[in-house]
Formats: C-alpha cells, sequence, structure tokens
C-alpha cells in the first residue's frame, strides 16, 4: 500500500471513528434523557375550526352526548338509574370544585350504584397549555383500568402538570410503565379526544364544567347540596316510574 493510500485510509478509519463515537453519545444521551423524563408527550394538533373562539359554538342549549360502551365511569354501571355525564379539563380550577362537589353529592346519597358518573374530556386548549396532555395520561391510565384513580390524582393537589409528575402518579398506581409510555404516543388517543372536543362543539357546549343529568343540561358550577337535592330527586322520580 502507497504512503498516500495509508495516510488516506487512516483518515478515513478516525473520521469514521469520530462519526460513530458521535452518534453514541448523542443516542445514549437521548436515552437517559427518556429514561428520567419518560416519553416525551406528543402535541396534539387540531383542526382549525377547533382552536376558534365561541363563536362556532352553536347557539342554544347545550345537547346531550350519546352514551358510548368506551366512557370512562367514575360511579355507578349501565343500571344505575340516574346518568350525570360531565365535561370537563383537568387544569381548569372549577372542574376541580366540581369534582369535589360530584364526590360529596355521592357520598351525601349513600350509593353510588344509584347515580352512573361518566367523564368526557373538553380540555380548553386556547387556556390551559397542559389540558390536553393530562387528558392524555388519565386515558392511558384508563387503559389499564386506573381511569378514575389518575382522574382523582390530576384534581388531587396543585398539579405542576409536568412529564415527571405524570410518571410519579404512573408509578403510584402501579401502572405498567412500558405500556403507559407506549400509550402516550398512540394516535388513537389523540383521535379520541380530538373527537371529543368536536363532539362537544356541535352539541353547543362550551363551557367546563357542563353536566347532564339524565339528559338535562347544566352549565358551570353547582355546589354540592344543591346537585344532592337534584340527584335525590332524579332516583326518587326514577323509582317511581320504574321502566
Amino acid at each position: 500500500m502507497s504512503r498516500q493510500r495509508l495516510v488516506l485510509f487512516s483518515l478515513l478509519t478516525v473520521l469514521f471513528v469520530g462519526v460513530g463515537m458521535l452518534y453514541f453519545t448523542m443516542v445514549w444521551r437521548e436515552s437517559t434523557t427518556r429514561f428520567r423524563t419518560g416519553l416525551p408527550i406528543p402535541k396534539h394538533i387540531l383542526p382549525d375550526e377547533l382552536k376558534t373562539a365561541n363563536d362556532l359554538i352553536p347557539q342554544g342549549p347545550p345537547q346531550a352526548p350519546d352514551i358510548r360502551p368506551t366512557d370512562p365511569v367514575l360511579s355507578g354501571n349501565a343500571q344505575s338509574p340516574v346518568t350525570l355525564i360531565v365535561f370537563g379539563d383537568f387544569e381548569c380550577g372549577v372542574c376541580k370544585d366540581q369534582a369535589v362537589a360530584i364526590e360529596e353529592s355521592l357520598a351525601a346519597i349513600g350509593n353510588r350504584n344509584l347515580v352512573r358518573v361518566i367523564w368526557r374530556d373538553l380540555p380548553l386548549i386556547n387556556q390551559h397549555a397542559r389540558a390536553m396532555s393530562a387528558a392524555t395520561v388519565a386515558e392511558c391510565a384508563g387503559r389499564q383500568g386506573r381511569f378514575k384513580q389518575m382522574h382523582d390524582l390530576l384534581f388531587s393537589q396543585a398539579n405542576t402538570f409536568s412529564d415527571d409528575e405524570y410518571l410519579s402518579f404512573m408509578r403510584r398506581l402501579n401502572l405498567n410503565q412500558e405500556d403507559f409510555l407506549v400509550c402516550l404516543r398512540d394516535p388513537a388517543i389523540s383521535f379520541r379526544l380530538n373527537g371529543d372536543i368536536e363532539d362537544a362543539r356541535k352539541r353547543a357546549i362550551g363551557e367546563v364544567p357542563t353536566m347532564f343529568i339524565n339528559g338535562q343540561p347544566i352549565a358551570g358550577y353547582v355546589d354540592a347540596d344543591t346537585l344532592t337535592a337534584i340527584l335525590k330527586r332524579e332516583t326518587q322520580k326514577a323509582s317511581s316510574n320504574p321502566s
């Protein structure tokens, strides 16, 4: 081998090793970052019409949504005489207060099976930067049968809604980490949440919290005493008029 070829070969070898070491360093940093903070939660891109103000929300009273088999259930079951559907946003302080009022009302009634409570996501993306990520985390916990528990954790304190906190909640609920992190990237979750937002818009639901009690809309916060009275009235009505 000539001297020139030997020098060229040596330079190419050094270049190849250098590029390899740089690539290894980048991969190592990425892997350690992901191990520390978990997979970054993707940004959910919404259709343009969902990003606009309330002028696109149809006028008139909110219309009750259809109940789907996949809707997260916080209390009761399909045989419960009263169904309460609540549209909420995990980063909304009033929604947190409403969640507390609902729990207090169920306790006052004394039988959680009398009221089926269904959660529907309506994250206010123009106001709450992490509302969509929190909804994603709750949905992924739901895939492992722990939606209610994650719902309660997200509303339980002054959360930072950071990825590290989401991972802390994941560990507290003993969720399978691999399945949970894969779920955060699943486009089906984004599709479902975007569908909830679009469905709410079409039904003139533009405020959180908004509740439907046996199909009747109630927009805005309802205190525990008032809500208890409404739920008791509905359960009594159902018992006196069995289907």
